[in-house]
């Protein structure tokens, strides 16, 4: 009894170290060196985007994005202050709604006060500005933001663009700014411009520390990406963590069994 119990520790050992040391190998292989948090925007609450009919399908899309990967990398590296993040959509009546859009038919300028996405100098397709919710929605009877925001985005863009440019405004509404690669990455954050269409566990990352942490001097933070959380999507992860399950159970069962069939013939 007690050789079975002493072989069924040292398995649960070996598994715990393979699975450890396979999520290290990939992450060392894919690390951002360094991630930025910036513009320090706060909300009151869950923030409720409230997009036109047109944009709806597209929003919705960016949002199920955006919850997706915070919850699984939340509990995945233990980011927990990133789970407190409650983004959803609704319609344009709700009178919860803080995050409003518009769709522009002309390129234009922007002022110093906005922030904006910029593919190529001098070219605005979309902005995010921050402001007070709109006359229509104010109602003396029931609690409306205190803040709120409008999405500005070129009617001009095609459905990937639209998509990557809604994925990275819904980051700088969060307060996300891009990080600061020390190489070319195998693919671009949410976060950064025109993304990739992902969210990725570095943007999540960059939640956890803008929750943590105070504004420092100018409104940013800049961290050092621990080396122990990859930098990867939900998609490629859930691969790697479930090959590492599979290997760490491999091997873990392959040594209780040498384990026990020496114990065996040594009588």
């Amino acid at each position: 009894m007690r050789r079975r119990a002493f072989a069924i520790a040292v398995a649960v050992i070996i598994f715990l170290t393979t699975f450890s040391l396979y999520s290290m190998i990939h992450a060392n292989a894919n690390k951002i060196p360094v991630v930025i948090t910036a513009l320090r925007y706060y909300w009151d609450g869950e923030i409720v985007l409230c997009p036109p009919e047109e944009l709806r399908e597209d929003v919705q899309w960016a949002v199920d994005k955006w919850n997706q990967a915070i919850q699984y990398f939340s509990v995945r590296y233990m980011l927990l202050d990133a789970a407190k993040i409650k983004i959803r959509t609704s319609s344009e009546g709700d009178s919860k709604c803080n995050v409003f859009f518009e769709l522009f038919e002309q390129l234009k300028g922007c002022s110093s006060e906005e922030y904006v996405s910029r593919p190529s100098m001098g070219t605005v397709v979309a902005y995010v500005n921050f402001t007070s919710p709109p006359a229509p929605v104010m109602n003396p009877d029931v609690s409306t933001p205190i803040r709120a925001a409008k999405i500005h985005l070129w009617r001009g863009l095609n459905d990937l663009e639209r998509k990557a440019m809604i994925l990275h405004e819904i980051a700088l509404l969060l307060g996300i700014g891009a990080p600061s690669y020390g190489r070319q990455p195998p693919y671009r954050s949410a976060s950064d411009l025109w993304g990739g269409l992902q969210v990725t566990s570095a943007d999540v990352y960059a939640l956890f520390l803008k929750n943590r942490y105070g504004e420092e001097g100018s409104g940013r933070i800049k961290a050092i990406m621990p080396w122990i959380i990859p930098y990867t999507t939900v998609e490629e992860d859930q691969f790697h963590t479930t090959m590492a399950l599979f290997i760490s159970i491999m091997v873990a069962v392959a040594t209780y069994i040498v384990l026990s069939r020496r114990w065996k013939v040594a009588g």
